[in-house]
């Protein structure tokens, strides 16, 4: 007759936590690993599903029918032969956008934006690396459409005066008029004054960086600033958008 023995389980974990005990640094070790390594896990498929988001938020608002010309490859050629090649290709410029505008019936939209980066201040109140974007008046309607907490957009009137007029971002907002009401103020961008007309709704960060801190004004008012000899399709920006983008009418 087979009798089955009892374990005791309180003297099982006893002398598993006098193991443990025992090897403290083992234990240690065999502890921080396994830390590690789930944080490891956690913070790839973060990034990855960050990426994921990116990719959706930067891309999902084109259309089969919409499309965007740029002097540099939006794929980011790190190949210093490529670069050079890029170099080579001429300028985009607004000409070439009203060509597109008078041959190509069919777009309903077209338009065009290029950017820098200069120093914003208010008062006291500093912002250091601000995105500077000349855009056309109905660059908002274009791609990444841009919502408004209040104010107004660039207008097309903004846009034939070279207006200093402009359309800040939350983060210019939240920084630089953190007690007041920006609507209606003057904002030093580098050595120019630029009125408030509007204010760009909050949209967050993006893998680290900020898609708020931005100034807009009229791509006009941006080659009276700093010149027209600059290629339109001029590459970066918080949103990282294609300058040059038209949108076709569905047929």
């Amino acid at each position: 007759m087979k009798t089955m023995a009892r374990v005791n389980i309180d003297e099982s974990v006893s002398m598993a936590m006098g193991s443990l005990w025992a090897n403290k640094l083992r234990t240690f070790l065999t502890l921080l690993g396994i830390i590690i390594g789930v944080l490891t896990i956690i913070a790839v498929v973060s990034i990855i599903q960050g990426l994921n988001n990116y990719v959706y938020t930067q891309f999902s608002f084109y259309g089969a029918n919409d499309f965007a010309v740029s002097k540099f490859s939006m794929s980011g050629e790190s190949s210093l032969a490529a670069y050079r090649e890029m170099l080579k290709r001429k300028n985009l410029t607004l000409d070439d956008m009203r060509t597109i505008r008078r041959l190509c019936p069919s777009c309903q939209l077209v338009g065009a934006s290029v950017s820098t980066s200069r120093n914003a201040k208010f008062g006291s109140q500093l912002l250091k690396d601000v995105e500077i974007r000349g855009i056309t008046h109905i660059d908002h309607l274009i791609g990444s459409v841009l919502e408004l907490e209040r104010g107004r957009h660039i207008l097309e009137e903004d846009e034939n005066h070279s207006r200093y007029v402009c359309v800040i971002g939350a983060d210019i907002k939240e920084k630089l008029f953190p007690y007041q009401d920006p609507l209606g103020k003057w904002i030093k961008v580098g050595p120019h004054n630029l009125l408030i007309v509007g204010l760009g709704a909050k949209k967050g960060k993006i893998l680290g960086f900020s898609q708020d801190n931005y100034v807009r004004i009229p791509i006009t008012t941006f080659h009276k600033l700093y010149g027209s000899r600059r290629s339109i399709d001029s590459p970066g920006g918080s949103e990282n958008r294609p300058p040059l983008q038209t949108s076709p009418l569905l047929q």
